[in-house]
């Protein structure tokens, strides 16, 4: 029997064509290398398992360093892009690990939701706080989403712009 984060991740690259051009991949790694402060982007996070953007950045033919984040204490240097995955991680063709685990069933999202100083939380509450923001293919019906964006509104406080 094929273990659970196993079959998700053969589910996942199953439909996945990486021939195929996708324009919103494309406009993420434009935005990674765009001329600019090097890393030009301060973080990327992703909501995603996949490993689609990392893929991408390292068929370009310049060099953009970056470090897929999935778990505690996993820390980019200065000079990487930090690929934040808060929802877990799983490499297509990497060997998955035991902190490859994702947040797919209702449990482990009410764990992570409810620690609100689990990494990713925080990376999020830091990043939403300090950062300009772009989302994209997120529809903000994660009531823990909202949760976090107003956690950080009120630690910017109240004379920040928003």
């Amino acid at each position: 029997m094929m273990p659970f984060d196993e079959a998700v991740r053969n589910a996942i690259y199953d439909e996945i064509n990486l021939k195929e051009n996708s324009k919103t991949i494309d406009e993420i790694v434009n935005l990674c290398v765009a001329p600019g402060k090097s890393p030009n982007l301060d973080s990327i996070i992703t909501y995603n398992y996949d490993d689609l953007i990392e893929y991408h950045l390292s068929k370009l033919k310049i060099d953009v360093p970056y470090k897929s984040v999935f778990d505690v204490g996993m820390n980019p240097t200065k000079k990487e892009l930090p690929i934040y995955h808060v929802h877990g991680f799983l490499p297509q063709n990497e060997k998955l690990k035991k902190n490859n685990k994702v947040t797919l069933s209702e449990d482990v999202y009410h764990q992570q939701y409810s620690d609100i100083y689990s990494w990713n939380n925080i990376v999020q509450i830091n990043k939403f706080r300090d950062c300009k923001c772009l989302f994209i293919g997120i529809s903000f019906t994660d009531p823990n989403l909202r949760r976090l964006i107003d956690i950080s509104r009120l630690q910017k406080g109240p004379n920040s712009e928003s």
